[in-house]
């Protein structure tokens, strides 16, 4: 994550475009051709796929308030995964405390997190677990846990940087512009069938969602932060498994824009098998195609706000 943001931070100036998200938006948005795409329907753009593998919404809006607080000149749309709202439900966080967890538990980011347990449909018992993870995470941030090395490193003048040696966690940054091809491994045609089968029926447009369990004042919060800023955002969903929160908040006004892709009947040729690394997982062919599909999507959205205020008004 701190290589990628590293490059931002040099290049910012540079792009219009922003992706932010997981693995999902990591391996299937490739920045070349949904440029490229763009370019052909009019719209001239350069686009950098910020996302990291395990990126989860509070670490992204952590990540996207970096990132606006570097001023880019250029930039002019957020486009960020909607995804990863429920602490409860996160794999990365029920694993032991790193610098890369520790970093985003700012003061704002606590609260959002605290929030978001509060509201969510679980236990007591449970959600007082995971208050304490958080409130001790807060804690090794509030005490800079973890910077030692890194900081007597910085002084010496040496980097611990090594951003091509994990492609996962961070794509190739300056050759693809932040994008990770993604192939299969070992990924069989009656699996993903199987797996397709059973996932088809439970599109998330088709589920309920209730929005009292959901952390929708600091969602709200994220969305004031980016027009603040007079920049248009858009959030996607990748994923068939996720929730159907993303529709209902898109449905009550909350989302301001939302791509979704989540469905293999709106989008069968997405769910082939020969663009598929795994169920939630574009190949290199796949990424391609779904960039060059956002990339229509985006320009109708660009061409709607033409002369809309920061308000989406």
């Amino acid at each position: 994550m701190r290589a990628k943001l590293e490059y931002f931070a040099e290049h910012k100036d540079e792009f219009d475009v922003l992706f932010l998200g997981s693995s999902r938006v990591l391996c299937g948005l490739a920045p070349a051709e949904f440029d490229a795409a763009l370019e052909e329907l009019g719209h001239e753009v350069r686009s950098f796929n910020l996302a990291v593998g395990g990126m989860e919404a509070f670490e992204a809006d952590h990540v996207l308030q970096l990132v606006l607080d570097l001023e880019p000149a250029r930039l002019r749309w957020v486009v960020i995964e909607a995804a990863g709202w429920n602490p409860l439900e996160s794999e990365q966080l029920s694993a032991a405390p790193n610098l890369r967890k520790i970093a985003w538990h700012t003061p704002s980011e606590t609260r959002n997190t605290v929030e978001a347990i509060l509201v969510a449909e679980a236990p007591m018992s449970n959600k007082l677990v995971e208050l304490g993870r958080h409130v001790g995470l807060f804690g090794l941030w509030l005490t800079n846990a973890g910077h030692g090395l890194p900081i007597v490193d910085h002084m010496r003048g040496l980097s611990r940087l090594q951003p091509r040696q994990n492609p996962l966690f961070g794509g190739d940054i300056p050759g693809l512009g932040g994008w990770h091809p993604m192939e299969r491994d070992n990924y069989r045609r009656e699996s993903w069938d199987r797996r397709l089968s059973n996932l088809a029926s439970a599109d998330a447009r088709s589920r309920k969602s209730d929005l009292r369990h959901f952390p929708v004042r600091a969602l709200r919060r994220q969305v004031e932060l980016v027009r603040s800023r007079e920049l248009g955002l858009v959030y996607m969903s990748l994923c068939i498994e996720e929730s159907p929160d993303a529709h209902a908040l898109h449905e009550g006004g909350i989302l301001p824009a939302l791509l979704s892709y989540t469905s293999p009947r709106e989008h069968p040729d997405l769910y082939r098998y020969e663009l598929r690394a795994d169920v939630n997982h574009m190949n290199s062919e796949g990424a391609k195609a779904l960039s060059r599909l956002m990339a229509q999507d985006f320009a109708r959205l660009v061409e709607g706000r033409a002369g809309e205020g920061p308000d989406g008004h």
